[in-house]
Parts: structure tokens; sequence; C-alpha cells
């Protein structure tokens, strides 16, 4: 019995998965097409945690810094959701249509994305964003000081100094 059941099991659970992804196969596009804003949000917030969570694994960190990770997510779903809705999705083509040639096309695109979209849009975005994060949450991941009492208590993004210490929303 068993030995019929066993495949029996796994043809039923490969139907189960045809049919879930056949029904999301249907629904992505329509989700995408009623709500572009909030699908991009969805999605560039996974994929900041994702991403993240990688480039910790191969910068062989010992403990994950979720705080880093926070940031990255939040950065991708609010301001990178928008200005790549708006300025990738709309404005870009109406600026590139003014030029009749591939290498205008390449100049207006290359001068809204360095002059204008990155030193205006993206890094006064993402630092903030970032600095928050970092700095005013309490700290996440604690590590061991060399000075003996109270070395469990220690921030790791500023060793020295206990969780009630050196943050920007301390009362005292």
């Amino acid at each position: 019995r068993e030995f019929v059941a066993a495949p029996l099991c796994i043809l039923m659970a490969s139907n189960g998965l045809t049919w879930a992804l056949q029904r999301l196969q249907l629904q992505v596009p329509a989700c995408i097409k009623n709500h572009p804003l909030g699908c991009a949000s969805a999605l560039l917030f996974v994929k900041g945690i994702v991403c993240d969570t990688l480039a910790q694994r191969m910068e062989n960190k010992a403990v994950h810094d979720w705080r880093r990770s926070l940031a990255l997510a939040l950065y991708g779903a609010i301001p990178e959701a928008i200005m790549v809705q708006y300025f990738y999705g709309r404005a870009f083509p109406r600026a590139e249509a003014l030029a009749s040639s591939r290498m205008g096309k390449l100049a207006i695109a290359l001068a809204l994305d360095n002059l204008f979209l990155w030193p205006l849009l993206i890094y006064p975005t993402f630092y903030p964003i970032h600095a928050y994060c970092m700095d005013s949450a309490p700290p996440l991941v604690a590590r061991p000081s060399d000075k003996g009492v109270g070395a469990a208590t220690q921030s790791a993004d500023q060793p020295g100094k206990g969780p009630d210490e050196g943050h920007r929303n301390d009362v005292s």
C-alpha cells in the first residue's frame, strides 16, 4: 500500500501545484495592470530583503543585520517604487520621444538618470531611510566587548555604548 500511495500523493501534489501556478499566472498580470504601484512596491520590498540577505551571506556575516535589510526593503517599497513607476515608466519614454536617433535617446536617458534622478531623488531619499533604520532603531544585534561587565548589551553599530547610550531617540 505505501508503495502505491507515495507516487499517488506526489502526483496529487504536483497537480495541485500546477493548478496553483496556472491560477497565479492568470491573476498576476491583472494585478499588475490594475495596481501597478502597489505591485511594484511589494516586489521591490521583497527584492530589498532577498538581495541584502544574499549580499550578507556573500560577505560571510556571522549574524544577519536585519536593520540593513529593513532599510533596503523600505527604500524599495516607498521611494524606489514611485520613481520606477513614474520616471522609468512614464517620464523617460516621453523625454526619449523628443530625440530622433538612438544616440539622442540614449543621451537624454543618461542625462535624466545621472543629472536629475540620482543626485536629486535617489540619494536624498535612500540615505535618510538608511540612517533612520541603522541609527535610531534599538540594536537588533549585540556583540561582546573586551570590557567585561555589560558586554552582552553593547550595540553592534556603536561599540563601547550600551543600548541606552548614543541613540537619537533617548530621553536623557
